[in-house]
């Protein structure tokens, strides 16, 4: 029988520290105390509660930058300005103009009409200055907080253990004005972000770097003698980096790791099967609004005619809106991925990306839940991949740009040598394959790689579909197969688009088995592996039942004995000494 419900997974065995957190040296709070209530600071070894109205005492609250309110409100104050002009020069206030010119008291027009800018201009000032005076945040060493609001106000807050993603964020106006806004996440629900907006540029990198700082487990109450140097802030210990949070947080030094070339990514765009369908729809839509015009020509009498007149600018103002949506798209694509930069530092991997946004991301490797390399079918006459992640703290999409301006993509394009490079970085083991009784037959080398990243049917080690997978997948059936190593699940999948998933044991949540009715006519089940919501397909389809149920008990137990994670310390040593040999 194969079991329909999705089994938990035990506990490891290992104790290992918690994937979806940054590595700090704060406890977990004491039995029967509730996390919403209390907030633990380890301090010389003492522990000590801190309740939620405690959190902002002491807290040396800043205000933004001035030009916050201009930045947040330019579209809204264009808008208005275009309805004065329009009231201007309509037709009623024409003629009362030339009236006025004709008694010759056209200085009256005038007057009114710079008075109207004025008051216009005082009130957006005014609004403003007291929108910015109200507008401020604050870090202490147990959470980030940001005011906000002149008639309706908020607050929020987010405690620096729960802390996912700090990424500085600039989008095209703020950047004009040299602003940028620090976005700070957690593994929360949609909404449970914190947007410090807007600061300068260099104001918003240093806060970056004291946030992540402090996350990391480093107070603010001592500085760092000036003999230690920046050697000492950036030593590497069992806690993580070692040393106080100097009063003018320092940025983590940083080693290149590969830049795309923007001829690159003009080059993938072209190679998109999408690309040269939204292009070739384009005369279609055109066509589709032009539909009223020729049936009333078909038609030929003065009524049809008239109607089609009538209809024709609306059907253009569809079709040219369906453009202007596939246009977005493209250019959405572009911007992501343009002066595309990685880099690794002692807080993870930092990317730099954007054209009109520019947007500069952080990645620890603790928050990446699964890896999947992607090969579009125009690509591989030039063997070019991308890297995907699913991380924690970047769950689903959220109203507004809050979640677009941040990138899940670890390679918008590159080499088979820049992929395999990303993978290493946040997979830096792929274990041991294993076979239908748990037992090693190989190593996860080169070879294996290849055979899932070009490869199709069955190889040792491999669970594949039968034939009879046919009568329900014509076109991917061979293509489709799973390893299983003493790390983690890859998974082969794709005949247009090849995708070669990775999904380490100690990121499932829980293991399910599931079959449709055709499936089951067919003696076939799929089985899943549940992680936090991205990106990465986490779905084996298709095997004899029976051997379902054997890779569903085989990742039970794989996840049991679970290794224990790799520490942020081990990580950046470990990339180090290969960039260094």
């Amino acid at each position: 029988m194969v079991n329909p419900e999705p089994a938990e997974l035990p506990e490891p065995s290992v104790a290992s520290p918690q994937p979806d957190s940054v590595p700090t040296p704060q406890s977990q709070p004491p039995a029967g105390a509730s996390a919403n209530n209390l907030t633990e600071n380890v301090t010389n070894g003492t522990v000590s509660e801190v309740s939620e109205q405690d959190l902002a005492k002491g807290a040396n609250w800043k205000r933004v930058h001035p030009l916050t309110p201009l930045a947040n409100s330019w579209a809204a104050i264009l808008v208005l300005f275009a309805i004065i002009l329009s009231q201007i020069t309509n037709e009623g206030a024409l003629e009362a103009i030339d009236f006025l010119n004709h008694i010759g008291q056209a200085w009256i027009a005038w007057v009114v009409a710079i008075a109207i800018v004025v008051v216009v201009l005082l009130f957006i000032l005014v609004i403003n200055y007291l929108e910015w005076r109200v507008t401020k945040y604050a870090l202490t060493d147990q959470a980030i907080f940001f005011r906000k609001g002149l008639i309706f106000k908020s607050e929020r807050h987010m405690r620096l253990n729960r802390i996912q993603a700090v990424d500085v964020v600039a989008p095209l106006v703020p950047r004009l004005l040299g602003l940028a806004k620090l976005h700070v996440d957690s593994a929360g629900a949609a909404g449970s972000e914190v947007d410090v907006a807007y600061l300068k540029v260099s104001e918003c990198q240093e806060l970056r770097a004291e946030v992540l700082a402090k996350a990391a487990g480093m107070k603010s109450n001592q500085t760092l003698p000036a003999s230690a140097g920046i050697s000492k802030f950036l030593e590497v210990g069992e806690s993580g980096i070692m040393g106080d949070l100097p009063a003018a947080s320092l940025q983590a030094p940083e080693v290149p790791l590969y830049e795309i070339p923007v001829g690159m990514l003009l080059g993938s765009m072209l190679r998109s099967l999408s690309l040269w369908f939204t292009v070739a729809l384009i005369p279609f839509l055109f066509a589709a609004g032009l539909v009223p015009v020729i049936l009333a020509v078909m038609d030929g009498t003065e009524e049809a005619f008239i109607a089609a007149l009538l209809a024709t600018p609306s059907a253009l103002i569809g079709a040219f809106g369906g453009i202007v949506a596939a246009g977005s798209a493209v250019f959405q694509q572009l911007n992501r991925g343009w002066n595309f930069t990685a880099a690794f530092s002692p807080d993870g991997i930092r990317l730099r990306h954007g054209l009109t946004t520019h947007a500069s991301q952080t990645i620890p490797p603790g928050r990446v839940h699964a890896v999947v390399l992607k090969q579009p079918f125009l690509w591989r006459g030039k063997d070019w991949w991308q890297v995907q992640l699913t991380l924690a703290g970047y769950q689903g999409a959220s109203s507004g740009d809050k979640k677009t301006q941040t990138s899940t993509v670890l390679l918008p394009v590159g080499t088979r040598e820049q992929a395999l490079q990303a993978l290493w970085m946040v997979q830096r083991d792929l274990g041991a394959v294993t076979d239908l009784e748990g037992q090693e037959i190989g190593t996860a080398g080169t070879d294996l790689l290849q055979v899932l990243m070009y490869g199709s049917g069955s190889a040792p080690g491999l669970f594949v579909p039968p034939r009879r997978d046919r009568w329900l997948d014509w076109i991917t059936w061979n293509r489709k197969a799973a390893v299983l190593t003493t790390t983690m699940v890859m998974i082969r999948d794709g005949r247009v688009t090849h995708r070669v998933s990775f999904v380490p044991h100690s990121r499932m949540q829980s293991v399910a088995i599931d079959q449709g009715p055709l499936e089951r006519k067919l003696n076939l089940a799929n089985v899943s592996l549940h992680l936090v919501p991205g990106v990465v397909p986490t779905v084996v389809h298709h095997l004899e039942a029976p051997l379902a149920e054997r890779l569903w008990e085989l990742q039970v137990r794989h996840a049991d004995i679970a290794r224990d994670q790799e520490p942020p310390e081990e990580w950046m040593a470990r990339v180090v000494a290969s960039i260094s040999g």
